[in-house]
């Protein structure tokens, strides 16, 4: 490993990984929280591949295992956040703008285009969300319903299993799911896609079973890829995707 961070050794030696050993090296880069919030087994189920892989992936990097990569990359990320502390207006605004560049990249404006042109046709909209992803329902509710009257917002599960069961073909659903890996959202996405309501997913995760039981899946890149869990929320990326919807939808008002 030699002196080497774990970023920085995982760039160097990227020319040597086989295809799986790639595709975990091009997740972890770009979401590390992926590595400091997750056992192996959790790592493992999120990245579709062995818990083997990563065990050989941490040793080819020179360490003894997953627990000890998991340690480094930790230490890590810790430290960038202690030897930046005097820097963090400055950190918080160039961190958020190079995430706000990335999405850029990835958002296509015509699927955008295509999920208003969809949203405007729809008899009844529902967005759900659970825990902070709630408060973003919330908000699009409150920033759409101006423009269309039939949008609810529901952040319990209570409310959200009541009113799904009432949804009916040319309905609409939106789950924000940060995580991608809340059980109550993701039942409520496969149900509504199956019952032939247009299903829609927001979130920061490439979750296949959630992107193959959805008719727009919308991945959002992470904060967490340029410093440490907890230091920058995903939520701030979510809201100008949003308004990015917003002013589509009142620029088809308008119209």
């Amino acid at each position: 490993m030699g002196n080497l961070d774990p970023i920085s050794l995982m760039k160097s030696m990227a020319s040597t990984f086989t295809k799986v050993e790639l595709e975990i090296y091009n997740r972890l880069m770009s979401d590390p929280t992926l590595i400091m919030n997750s056992t192996i087994v959790v790592l493992a189920e999120d990245l579709n591949v062995s818990n083997s892989a990563i065990t050989r992936f941490c040793k080819k990097l020179g360490y003894k295992g997953y627990v000890e990569f998991r340690y480094d990359f930790s230490c890590y990320f810790n430290k960038e956040e202690e030897d930046n502390e005097d820097h963090i207006v400055n950190r918080t605004v160039t961190t958020y703008l190079s995430v706000l560049n990335i999405l850029e990249k990835m958002i296509s404006e015509d699927e955008i285009r295509k999920l208003v042109s969809k949203m405007k046709k729809s008899n009844n909209i529902r967005v759900i969300g659970i825990g902070e992803s709630g408060l973003i329902a919330k908000y699009l509710r409150y920033r759409i319903f101006k423009y269309k009257r039939n949008i609810e917002a529901l952040d319990n599960k209570f409310e959200i299993d009541e009113s799904c069961s009432l949804a009916e073909e040319g309905d609409m659903l939106i789950a924000i799911t940060n995580s991608g890996k809340s059980k109550e959202i993701n039942r409520q996405i496969v149900e509504a896609y199956n019952n032939g309501i247009t299903t829609v997913v927001i979130t920061t995760n490439d979750i296949a079973v959630l992107r193959s039981k959805s008719h727009f899946y919308f991945q959002m890149p992470s904060a967490g890829q340029f410093y440490k869990p907890g230091a920058y929320d995903n939520q701030p990326i979510i809201i100008i995707f949003l308004e990015m919807i917003v002013n589509l939808f009142a620029f088809f008002n308008e119209e």
